[in-house]
Order: structure tokens, then C-alpha cells, then sequence
């Protein structure tokens, strides 16, 4: 009987591996700004939301909100994704075709041609350095691509892809190259911790970060400092009934009553992740603030 079931197991296993199947629990989140002209002009961002399946291999999910902060009920679903061999697969909204989107196995000089269907024809891009960098404590491949420069035949490094994290144009633009136009990375989160952050802000959405979005103005309510160590402070101009702690993908960490008439509320924000949102919530209004916990 032993021997029955072990054979099961390994016919199942011997099943993902032919498929490219990398189980995981690993929830991933990427914030990335739209850029035209030189200028920051929108937020947008990913989340990776279950499973599927297409053409009999296992996709995980990712979903898409149009704003800094990811939130499920706003999403829509954008693509399927999938590593395997240190290449991650895409298969756009709406197709059954799968995209090679990156290739985290080349070597110094190797190159490998990207088909994106968001950039829109082949590229053939060169990894013309690599190096290893740390993250949060771990650390991580990272690999300069580009191509020759046809006038002057010198490298031009296009961008840098950073294994298990994607691209620094923003995941999905690989061999994106016009220039000022495009997408940049502010931040990738995992299992809801920080671990890359590069925008100009030093917070995951530059748009409204030092004061709070109001439905009321008159409130007058204000935040500081952004980014914080240790406390943040919240000058209560009246009416403010409760303040909700959000992590990035708007589960509640923790639910602040008030009841008192305080003009400055203090707040300990040493147990919160490095990056939270805080919802103010009043008798009459509704306020969102990002906020970098240093």
C-alpha cells in the first residue's frame, strides 16, 4: 500500500515538472509610475491573486488597480504568470499565447530576444553585466540589458531586470525604448513586506504623499512627519471618529477609536510594516495617506 501511494506522489510531481509548475504561496505586489515627458503622471498597481490554468499549465493570476494603493475590489484581472528555469512567462488578458518576458539565466554577453506583446515586436537584448545586490537582507541577481548602439557601436544599457522581482521599466516592458515615455518601478512588495523602493518620494506613490486626499478640505486635518520613525502625528481639527492602519493590499492591521477632543493625536507606528496606509475616518469625511515607516 506504501509503495502505491508513493508512486501516485511521484506520477503527480513527475505531472508539474513536465508543465514548468513553480508552486508558491508568495503574494507579490508592484507599484509602477507612468511617465511622459520627464514627469510622474500616474500610479498604477499589480497584484498576484490566485491560480489558473491555460493550455494545461498552472498560471498564477495578477490583477490590476489603478491607483498606489491595490485594492481587490477596484482590480481587474490583466494577465497569467509563470517562472520556470529562471524565465518568467506571461499570457496577456483575453489570449492563450504565452510571451517570454524574461530570462534570468543569461550570462555576461549572452542574448535573448524578447517578443512583448506590450511593447509590440521582437527585441533582441544583451546582458551586458551582472552583478548580485541586497535586499531587505537578501540578496538578489541583478542583470544590465541593453543593446549596441548602432552609430556610435558602444552598450547602451535599456534597463536592469532584477531576478524575482521583474524590471525597473515597471514588470511588464521589457525593451520598452522611447525615450522620455514609459513606466518606472517604485516599489515591490512581498507577502505584504517592502523589499524594492525607487521613486522620488521614497514612498510607493508620489501623487498626494505629504497631505491627506480630503472629501472635506475644510477639516484641515494634517499628517506628519511622511516618512516617520517611530510616531507620526495627526493635528485633529475636530470630527475625526476613528483612524484605520491598512497594509498595502487594504487588509486592516489595526483600529484606532477616538474619543477624545484633542487638537494633536499621537500615534506608535513601530509595529507596522514599512509601508501602511492610514484611513481617517470622520463624521463627515474620509481621509488616505501613504506613509514610509523608516
Amino acid at each position: 500500500m506504501k509503495n502505491i501511494s508513493l508512486l501516485i506522489i511521484i506520477v503527480i510531481l513527475t505531472k508539474l515538472n513536465c508543465f514548468g509548475v513553480q508552486i508558491s504561496d508568495t503574494s507579490m505586489l508592484w507599484t509602477i509610475a507612468k511617465i511622459e515627458m520627464g514627469n510622474y503622471v500616474d500610479n498604477s498597481s499589480y497584484s498576484t491573486i490566485g491560480d489558473t490554468m491555460i493550455n494545461s499549465t498552472n498560471y498564477t493570476t495578477i490583477y490590476h488597480t489603478k491607483d498606489s494603493i491595490f485594492e481587490i475590489t477596484n482590480s481587474e484581472y490583466f494577465c497569467a504568470f509563470r517562472e520556470f528555469e529562471q524565465k518568467w512567462y506571461f499570457v496577456p488578458k483575453g489570449q492563450a499565447t504565452e510571451f517570454l518576458m524574461y530570462d534570468f539565466s543569461l550570462n555576461i554577453n549572452d542574448t535573448v530576444v524578447i517578443n512583448n506583446p506590450w511593447v509590440a515586436g521582437e527585441i533582441e537584448l544583451i546582458a551586458f553585466d551582472i552583478e548580485i545586490i541586497s535586499l531587505n537582507g537578501v540578496d538578489y541577481k541583478k542583470l544590465s540589458i541593453g543593446y549596441y548602439d548602432s552609430p556610435s557601436s558602444e552598450p547602451h544599457i535599456l534597463e536592469y531586470w532584477i531576478e524575482g522581482i521583474g524590471c525597473t521599466h515597471g514588470l511588464f516592458y521589457s525593451g520598452l525604448t522611447f525615450m522620455d515615455l514609459g513606466f518606472q518601478l517604485l516599489c515591490y512588495h512581498e507577502n505584504e513586506e517592502i523589499i524594492y523602493l525607487n521613486s522620488p518620494d521614497n514612498t510607493c506613490g508620489y501623487i498626494k504623499t505629504t497631505e491627506l486626499s480630503q472629501i472635506n478640505a475644510s477639516k484641515e486635518i494634517l499628517l506628519y512627519p511622511n516618512p516617520a520613525t517611530d510616531i507620526i502625528n495627526i493635528e485633529n481639527n475636530g470630527g475625526i471618529e476613528s483612524i484605520n492602519i491598512l497594509s498595502v493590499t487594504g487588509k486592516i492591521l489595526d483600529v484606532i477609536n477616538i474619543n477624545s477632543a484633542e487638537n494633536l493625536l499621537t500615534i506608535n507606528i513601530n509595529s507596522y510594516p514599512d509601508f501602511f496606509i492610514i484611513k481617517i475616518i470622520g463624521d463627515d469625511f474620509v481621509g488616505i495617506n501613504k506613509v514610509l515607516n523608516k
